[in-house]
């Protein structure tokens, strides 16, 4: 019996010290220049903006700053986002949008109506409009992408405030552009066909049905006032138990698949934490890649099916235009990185991804704008995570 006590004992021995032995070795990474997913589409460094709160009057448009240029905007703000080489801008939502009257943000300030904007539960002024919105992308050297109202909105309003962006001079809605002081058209080149009309919590919400039948309407009249505008059908965001999301996205894939070229990933990947967002642990954290990696796969996967059922020569890529790393620190540094890494990993079919929001690019305080962690992060892979991604391979714990 002693000798079978001590055979055991000598046994876990042998297998603690090995799995000691085995965490403590090197990490693996295998690179082959020869397995390319694609190339790295730049848009993957965009980012988006949405007049919630001091998002953007006081950060961004601030006529009363001591900060201000002559358009209003604050000369910190526009300074540091010329470093950073953001590609696009997704703007006015968000939730915002769903109940956005576009025409109120246009023409003189002094007559431009204030709202309450139901999202958020706030006073919108509207000084900061269309043709604001269009000066800070050619301030900052970024494209236009603009999302019309798919909650609240007509298939005129998408229409015409494509008209007016993108139109030329004749038009009633180009003319009223011009008349305004913007004779060149804006170029607007992505248009975001609504927002999270999926989601409960949006104005307008719509079932997948009703929301084709609107968005394959209004994309055909986008298409038709301007036929080189990419159009982003609006994906799933109501992520809960039982996967409706996955059913959204497979139904809009098999609706709209070649009419449009992108559809919209939304996923602020905290939710998927124990405990939600208030959950603090770091390891958790760290693990949130796994998270974004299995939306963009599943999402892919559908798309990959529907361009099979459809034989759709059009392609389909993913704008993953609404993410969040956080609001500053090492921490928010290391989620960015994450989602940047994913969306690499993923080149073949992430070709725009929009971090929410422009202005925790920056920090902020009473002396003006400064470089903050997140900063430094997008800026360093903006301008050196170009190129052909690599299916590299990593052996470790």
């Amino acid at each position: 019996m002693k000798k079978i006590v001590k055979l055991t004992f000598c046994l876990m021995a042998v297998l603690l010290l090995s799995a000691a032995a085995f965490a403590q070795q090197n990490a693996c990474i295998k690179i082959d220049t020869d397995r390319q997913i694609d190339t790295i589409d730049p848009n993957i460094y965009s980012a988006f903006v949405e007049p919630i709160r001091t998002v953007v009057y006081g950060s961004i448009y601030d006529p009363e700053s001591p900060f201000a240029d002559e358009n209003g905007f604050r000369q910190d703000f526009i300074d540091l986002l010329k470093e950073l080489n953001v590609r696009s801008v997704r703007w006015p939502g968000g939730n915002f949008v769903s109940g956005y009257k576009w025409e109120d943000g246009i023409g003189p300030k002094d007559q431009r109506p204030a709202k309450r904007d139901l999202a958020w539960n706030q006073i919108e002024s509207n000084q900061m409009g269309t043709d604001e919105y269009v000066k800070l992308c050619s301030l900052i050297g970024a494209d236009n992408f603009l999302c019309v109202n798919g909650g609240t909105g007509t298939l005129d309003d998408a229409r015409n405030w494509v008209e007016y962006c993108n139109g030329e001079a004749g038009t009633y809605y180009a003319d009223l552009r011009i008349k305004y002081g913007n004779e060149k058209p804006f170029d607007v080149k992505y248009v975001g066909l609504g927002n999270e009309i999926d989601g409960p919590w949006q104005m307008g919400q719509k079932s997948a049905e009703d929301y084709c039948k609107w968005a394959l309407e209004a994309g055909k009249l986008i298409s038709l006032l301007d036929e080189d505008i990419k159009l982003v059908a609006s994906g799933a965001s109501l992520y809960r138990p039982g996967n409706d999301w996955v059913d959204w996205n497979d139904y809009v894939l098999d609706k709209m698949i070649g009419k449009i070229d992108y559809l919209s990933v939304h996923r602020y990947a905290t939710e998927a934490l124990p405990g939600g967002r208030s959950n603090k642990v770091f390891s958790d954290h760290m693990s949130l890649g796994l998270d974004i990696d299995e939306k963009i796969e599943t999402t892919q996967a559908l798309i990959k099916k529907a361009m099979v059922k459809s034989e759709s020569e059009r392609p389909v890529y993913i704008s993953f235009d609404e993410y969040s790393p956080g609001f500053g620190g090492l921490l928010s540094s290391l989620m960015l990185a994450q989602h940047l890494n994913s969306f690499i990993r993923h080149a073949d079919v992430v070709k725009m991804a929009n971090i929410t929001m422009i202005t925790n690019l920056v920090g902020n305080s009473p002396e003006g704008d400064f470089k903050n962690s997140v900063f430094h992060t997008f800026s360093l892979y903006s301008h050196n995570a170009l190129g052909t991604a690599l299916d590299v391979k990593t052996i470790c714990d």
